[in-house]
């Protein structure tokens, strides 16, 4: 499938920051594309990867990484990029007089490596972007973070970087200048947040991540390969057949060899099960058969190997694959389905607590101070029916009052919103449950099934807003509210903060607001897929929001234009936080201070 790029200034939604992956390794290390000395090594890796368990066809492990980052370092430091094409998940490099550095970054299996003739079109958005970024420019320098599988290019000592995640379940590069993103793949990509992550630095902290896996049953081999994600399947079952006992401090001896490797040399080889590739190493293996093993003349030669090994894998084979991931989807689809019911369960409750604060009220005088529960009459549900309040001991009863009235009060809040999310959760499902129905017929086209392997591949924690851009490039976080529909409303809160909010988190159908011919913050209603159309009160009151926030706050009456974010562009050359409006509609609004106020403390309340 090809990719959906892009590309500022049109750009609606980017990824944060440029910066990515400091700290980086010193100088002399990254230029002999070394590790870190493990002992010095502070903690050990990302959380999130633990959580992932590689197939066994995964090639990118940490000394593959390495083998290749030298290979590209060797191969094209000092060259100038020539040209860029893109094709379905992958991007490409021409340098003049060398090489093409091709990038796939398919999930599941994606592949960096050296190439004779780059795959895909010049033609594409993509490509033309990357071109018109680096072409002329020279690669000076290359840097990797290995245990996070990892990379950064750089391009005229920094005048623009190529960041490159290779983690299986979500890779992903960001093209970058020293002022903002140029674009990413895929378009919502977003790198993990500044680290660098490290090999257990003892035998103990290796115990430690092995226990739990080991704990449950899992053989030796899975458990490494579970709590050690960088090393792959290969590397993993290198050690458990070398392992004389599960003793940590063996464990951590073979471990400590490995790394010893990853300075080189490296002797690159396919790993075969018949005349079948099915994986790849970059150094000779003691646990698979020497018959098994077939040297190449390169690590990118190898990698090439795998990956058109893979793409002409029998359509059963990635089916399986795909159906595996369907239906991990479907499981944590309908999950998110269960809590947000329970949600919307108690949530209902919101008339009931606020009988309960009413009853507390009215029979103040009559409950002894420090009862943990009360049992009142309550006659406007029937002359002999009655409520058992739950209280807490310690608060006056005015105090248990107030306590179920903001209770009742958020819940009502949140109702909205919570059938927003199930609606658009529920889509989803359905969605997915066509997409197997088709699968069980016969296998998907290609497109289709590079689009369900990015939509549903796990991207950490269901509903989470993007991140805080941060200070400097992208300028401070918008201001949130919440409209009386339920519906979020970002305020930017200055003239970067404005740039960060209309061109990198709108997205294409939010709705983009600001004060008619005058200066002010860029205002964002945030839409759903299955609620495009914003309601004439929210509207209302996002126009409030935008005419306050404007130099025009004194007004008794100001103009607010209004349209879609795909509607609005930055003109050429502007100036920080300038932007230009089509399809514009205008509404008369008059600032309002009591509102701003409400829609800011109803967005508080809603926090959890």
């Amino acid at each position: 499938m090809l990719l959906s790029i892009r590309v500022l200034p049109s750009s609606r939604r980017r990824p944060r920051g440029a910066e990515g992956l400091e700290p980086w390794y010193s100088t002399e290390r990254r230029r002999a594309c070394q590790i870190p000395d493990s002992r010095a090594a502070p903690r050990l890796y990302l959380a999130r990867q633990s959580r992932y368990h590689p197939r066994a066809g995964d090639p990118m492990d940490f000394l593959s990484l390495l083998a290749v980052a030298r290979e590209i370092r060797e191969a094209l430091l000092g060259r100038r990029v020539a040209g860029a094409a893109a094709g379905a998940a992958t991007f490409a490099l021409r340098f003049a007089g060398g090489p093409s550095l091709l990038l796939d970054l398919t999930p599941g299996r994606p592949v960096l490596a050296l190439t004779a003739r780059a795959d895909g079109s010049s033609r594409e958005p993509l490509a033309r972007a990357g071109a018109k970024a680096l072409r002329g420019r020279a690669l000076t320098d290359l840097a990797a973070l290995e245990w996070a599988r990892r990379l950064r290019l750089t391009f005229d000592a920094g005048a623009i970087t190529l960041e490159i995640s290779l983690l299986p379940r979500r890779p992903g590069a960001l093209l970058a200048d020293p002022a903002r993103p140029v674009f990413s793949i895929p378009p919502d990509f977003q790198p993990e947040a500044p680290s660098a992550p490290k090999p257990p630095a003892t035998p103990a902290e290796l115990a430690r991540l092995l226990d739990r896996f080991l704990a449950s049953g899992e053989p030796l081999y899975r458990a490494l390969r579970a709590a050690l994600p960088p090393l792959g399947t290969a590397l993993a079952r290198e050690i458990a057949s070398r392992a004389t006992s599960p003793d940590p401090a063996v464990l951590f001896a073979l471990l400590q060899d490995l790394l010893a490797k990853g300075g080189g040399p490296f002797a690159p080889r396919l790993l075969l099960e018949g005349e079948a590739v099915t994986g790849v190493s970059a150094i000779p293996l003691t646990a698979h058969p020497a018959g098994a093993q077939r040297p190449v003349g390169s690590m990118s030669q190898a990698l090439l190997a795998w990956r058109d090994a893979r793409r002409a894998a029998p359509p059963g084979e990635e089916g399986a694959s795909l159906r595996r991931l369907l239906a991990r989807a479907a499981a944590r689809l309908e999950r998110r389905v269960r809590a947000l019911q329970e949600d919307l369960t108690r949530a209902a409750e919101a008339d009931r607590w606020q009988r309960m604060g009413e009853l507390l009220l009215a029979n103040q005088r009559a409950i002894r101070r420090g009862a943990s529960t009360v049992t009142l009459p309550d006659y406007a549900a029937g002359p002999e029916a009655s409520l058992t309040i739950p209280l807490e001991p310690r608060l006056p009863i005015r105090a248990n009052a107030e306590a179920y009235f903001k209770r009742a009060a958020k819940a009502r809040r949140g109702l909205p919103l919570l059938r927003a999310r199930l609606l658009e959760t529920e889509g989803s499902l359905k969605r997915l449950a066509e997409a197997e129905a088709r699968l069980r017929s016969g296998p998907l086209p290609p497109k289709e099934a590079e689009a369900l392997r990015r939509d549903f591949a796990p991207r950490g924690r269901a509903g989470r807003l993007p991140p805080a851009p941060r200070r400097g490039v992208e300028g401070p976080a918008p201001r949130h509210f919440l409209s009386s529909e339920g519906r979020a409303i970002l305020v930017g809160k200055s003239s970067q903060g404005n740039e960060t909010l209309t061109f990198r988190l709108a997205r294409a159908h939010d709705l983009w607001l600001h004060a008619q011919a005058v200066g002010g913050s860029h205002v964002l209603v945030r839409t759903e897929k299955a609620h495009r159309e914003v309601p004439s009160r929210t509207l209302r009151e996002a126009a409030v929001l935008a005419a306050y926030y404007s130099k025009a706050r004194g007004q008794t009456k100001v103009s607010v234009d209004y349209t879609e974010a795909r509607h609005v562009r930055k003109p050429k050359g502007g100036k920080v936080g300038e932007a230009l409006i089509t399809r514009e509609k205008t509404i008369v609004v008059r600032p309002d201070p009591a509102l701003v106020k409400a829609l800011a403390e109803r967005a508080r309340a809603a926090e959890p």
